[in-house]
């Protein structure tokens, strides 16, 4: 389940920027800044909500599908491409048309795109796009 959603979101991430790579941390922690590649980004599912239907079962999933910039000599066009790269990824994400018919995912809501500085590096900076994934299963 967790794996086919993961799946869909790289897929998705890689139609917009194939040149995007993943950080494999479960969880970002303040010191990912260290030692990231600028361009990166993770994926973090979390707080699932569960309901019991007559038929089947609903998960409601938090995502959080965090891209990591550091803007060393032109901060703020390297962090205006990432945040249009970000709606561009979100866009692709909640298409229904890429993931209808797509395994158990049956919605995905956007939540918002939030930027955030990283700590202990003025040059480097994450853009959050935060989803809320349903899918459905027997």
């Amino acid at each position: 389940m967790i794996k086919e959603i993961r799946a869909y979101i790289r897929t998705q991430i890689a139609n917009v920027d194939s040149d995007l790579k993943e950080n494999n941390s479960a969880f970002y922690d303040g010191d990912i800044g260290e030692t990231i590649i600028s361009d990166s980004y993770q994926i973090v599912l979390n707080n699932i909500s569960n309901e019991l239907r007559t038929e089947y079962r609903e998960d409601d999933i938090d995502c959080i599908v965090s891209i990591f910039g550091f803007g060393y000599r032109d901060e703020i066009t390297h962090y205006d491409e990432l945040l249009d790269k970000a709606i561009c990824i979100r866009d692709n994400i909640i298409n229904i048309n890429n993931f209808s018919g797509n395994g158990m995912i049956t919605n995905i809501e956007s939540n918002g795109i939030t930027a955030t500085q990283l700590s202990g590096d003025d040059n480097g900076f994450k853009i959050d796009i935060n989803l809320t994934i349903r899918q459905t299963y027997l």
